[in-house]
């Protein structure tokens, strides 16, 4: 409470966390003064963070997820129940696979993982409690909808529970509203840390940008397979009605994320953020090969090969070819978001204290 009400009674330390941030224990006090330029020894230290692999597949992979349920659930509203249910056959075991996929990688990052179920204790105050909660939420639906695809006793009483309304559209948009709650709390956790680079809206901005994404190349994807292998639909129907909507979608979220990505290189030019401009730095110098192969991935995959598809639908005979290009359109796409999370990593510049000067 001390410092809340006092805050400009502690010293402000450079390149460190501030006092009502941090709510320090100990109060030092002197008569002297402290000039306004006052930097910290290794101030010019400039080196990339750990990658923390282990959160970057299990970032990439739940937002995944949930973008495919996104995609899913407004894809409901526009397709004939029957084609709907027949589609969730293939979609929902593979959102599933990638959220347990997510779940597993995430363990890796703990230090003792069979103490993992003790992080949803501090749901209260804790950002990353709330994640946890939030994605085991969304896991269970997404395992219930499965489920109830192929266990006709547990579709009969979702039928009875939701007051026979359609069951999985019913699931579709549980999960999507659980969706959106967990990557909020996935963004909050990285923007709670006060580190300039994460502590932005565009965090938030971008993990749901990520969702939708990956989520309409998957969708996109997913359609063309079951149109090539279901007798149920005419391949025509879905590419004429459905393909170009998540082509579209894919190139202009891509290319917004894109430009919100490169917005951080004008902190090059600018006396603003330390922190920002650092960051700047480590982007095109440290791991400047990394974010070239990024932006690369990021055209490539998000926007080049899905004009060329909304081009050439119409144009390319063989359902095949149409195939191999959404998956290589899936797969690099899937790629430079992996990259993006790598990078929003290891460019980060950390609030510290103050460490021992560089030689």
């Amino acid at each position: 409470d001390d410092v809340k009400n006092h805050f400009s009674e502690y010293v402000n330390i450079p390149d460190a966390p501030a006092s009502n941030y941090t709510y320090p224990t100990t109060k030092y006090k002197t008569t002297k003064t402290f000039p306004l330029n006052m930097e910290s020894v290794d101030h010019e230290s400039l080196n990339p963070e750990h990658s923390h692999l282990p959160l970057v597949f299990m970032l990439v992979l739940t937002q995944l997820s949930v973008g495919t349920f996104f995609a899913a659930f407004f894809f409901k509203t526009l397709m004939n129940p029957h084609f709907s249910e027949a589609l969730s056959a293939f979609y929902v075991p593979f959102s599933l696979g990638m959220s347990l996929l997510a779940l597993g990688a995430s363990i890796f990052h703990l230090g003792r993982p069979w103490l993992a179920f003790r992080a949803i204790l501090g749901f209260r105050r804790s950002w990353l409690s709330r994640e946890i909660i939030a994605f085991m939420v969304f896991g269970q639906l997404v395992m219930i909808y499965a489920l109830s695809l192929w266990w006709h006793p547990l579709k009969e009483f979702l039928v009875k529970l939701f007051f026979g309304n359609d069951p999985f559209y019913v699931l579709t948009a549980m999960i999507f509203l659980s969706g959106i709650g967990s990557l909020f709390c996935s963004a909050m956790v990285y923007q709670d840390t006060k580190r300039p680079f994460w502590d932005t809206p565009l965090t938030p901005v971008k993990f749901f940008m990520t969702a939708m994404i990956l989520g309409s190349a998957t969708m996109l994807l997913t359609l063309i397979v079951w149109a090539i292998f279901s007798p149920q639909i005419s391949f025509p129907y879905i590419m004429d009605y459905f393909g170009p909507l998540f082509c579209k979608v894919m190139i202009v979220i891509t290319t917004l994320k894109l430009v919100l990505e490169a917005s951080i290189f004008l902190h090059l030019g600018k006396n603003g953020s330390v922190f920002l401009k650092k960051t700047a730095f480590l982007l095109t110098r440290h791991l400047k090969d990394f974010t070239v192969w990024r932006f690369v991935c990021g055209l490539s995959g998000g926007v080049l090969l899905p004009l060329w598809l909304l081009i050439g639908i119409k144009n390319i005979a063989e359902p095949l070819w149409i195939g191999f290009l959404a998956l290589l359109s899936f797969g690099v796409s899937l790629s430079g978001e992996f990259l993006e999370r790598y990078l929003f990593f290891r460019a980060v510049v950390p609030l510290k204290m103050p460490g021992a000067q560089v030689s």
